[in-house]
């Protein structure tokens, strides 16, 4: 039975040890539609009945099921008694023997009181009968399941496996540039300390790539990397003789130094092999930033744009 179900079964025990049999019976009945195997079950439907002849029924089903079980026996024997009165069923136990245990309701074998429990007797000029009852039952406690011990030695195998793998894996995705926000700083591109890069999402991304396409069309450039910054107006000089004094020192061609160096609109282009570097510095309102509607208020009055594109034409 499910844990509800026994403990409907008990409280239908209980009902006739308090003399409520007619109630115990309608419980019982509903409970042997879902159980009509149950031996402890058909014993407590021959208990309840009314009649003599349907308790006999109920115990020569039982007497299928289990016709060797002590209960049977004390059952037939109390049925004989009730038959030979002329009145129905005198007694009823008031208490119930001591729970099923686990191992023998798993078993299907039962066990009962030791000592003769004590009945209420309906007619009290009739002499009080005792017999052995089938007790309440209680839910089997399940068997913990047996542990086997560890084997250390391979734990911490498997532990440092996957901690070299885990470790092997990250520093992979880190040294590609994968997780990083910053492509131009993942080249090994020198960015100067006075910009602030500005991080873009996936969408506008997406759209800035499709915008440069003519261009990387036109040098034929196989990997690029885009990326933007913001600057405060009064530092650009310093930054453009930043970036051509870092690009002289790595060996790239630096463009001649204009007379436009603090022009609000300014491009300046870092070639080396198959390789070229384009810095733009814009004001926000020229620049392709100004359709992004996250960027707005990301860049002050007092800021200028700078932006940043690498591609390579070798890979």
């Amino acid at each position: 039975m499910t844990q509800i179900d026994l403990q409907t079964f008990n409280q239908a025990v209980s009902l006739a040890q308090l003399g409520l049999t007619a109630q115990a019976h309608s419980t019982l009945k509903q409970l042997a539609q879902v159980y009509p195997r149950d031996f402890n079950l058909l014993l407590w439907l021959a208990y309840t009945s009314e009649q003599p002849a349907t308790a006999r029924t109920y115990l020569d089903q039982a007497a299928r099921l289990e016709p060797v079980n002590p209960a049977l026996k004390s059952a037939q024997t109390w049925l004989s008694t009730q038959s030979s009165q002329p009145q129905p069923q005198s007694a009823y136990p008031t208490q119930s023997a001591p729970a099923l245990t686990a191992s023998a309701l798993s078993s299907g074998t039962f066990s009962y009181s030791q000592e003769e429990p004590s009945y209420r007797v309906r007619n009290r000029n009739q002499p009080v009968t005792t017999t052995l009852l089938p007790s309440q039952v209680s839910a089997p406690t399940p068997a913990l399941p047996v542990r086997k011990p560890l084997n250390l030695g391979l734990l911490l195998v498997v532990s440092f496996v996957l901690v070299a793998v885990t470790t092997f894996v990250l520093w992979v995705l880190f040294s590609t540039g994968i997780f990083a926000t910053d492509k131009v700083a993942v080249q090994g591109l020198p960015i100067s300390g006075a910009i602030t890069h500005l991080d873009l999402s996936g969408a506008d991304r997406d759209r800035l790539k499709i915008a440069t396409q003519p261009f990387a069309a036109s040098l034929k450039l196989k990997s690029t990397a885009h990326e933007f910054y913001k600057f405060n107006r009064l530092d650009q000089k310093k930054i453009i003789e930043f970036y051509d004094a870092e690009f002289t020192r790595l060996g790239w061609t630096v463009p001649p130094m204009t007379t436009f160096a603090n022009s609000a609109t300014l491009t300046r282009n870092y070639t080396k092999d198959t390789r070229v570097f384009v810095l733009g510095i814009s004001d926000f309102s020229t620049s392709p930033l100004k359709d992004f509607a996250d960027m707005k208020n990301k860049v002050g009055q007092d800021e200028a744009v700078l932006s940043a594109y690498y591609g390579d034409s070798a890979k």
